[in-house]
């Protein structure tokens, strides 16, 4: 089943904010896009909401979510743990 939903309330949060908003990126993909005033470097964030539910030590059902963005300088990482 896909989720149809969650990325329209996404977009519509977003634009209540009067944040540039991008749809339909890879199906169902939204980017808030946010300009800032001055020079210099550049921050993205990521946030996942599909349900890709794991069994975890037999208890505990989570969502994980690994992602990792590199330019030429610097790198970040991320492991995402929804409940």
């Amino acid at each position: 089943m896909q989720e149809i939903e969650t990325p329209r309330k996404i977009a519509e949060i977003l634009k209540s904010f009067h944040i540039d908003v991008k749809t339909n990126i890879g199906s169902r993909g939204v980017i808030g896009v946010i300009e800032g005033g001055r020079p210099g470097k550049t921050i993205a964030l990521r946030a996942d909401f599909d349900e890709q539910a794991m069994l975890i030590g037999g208890k505990l059902l989570l969502s994980l979510v690994n992602s990792y963005v590199r330019d030429e300088k610097e790198s970040l990482h991320h492991v995402e743990v929804k409940k």
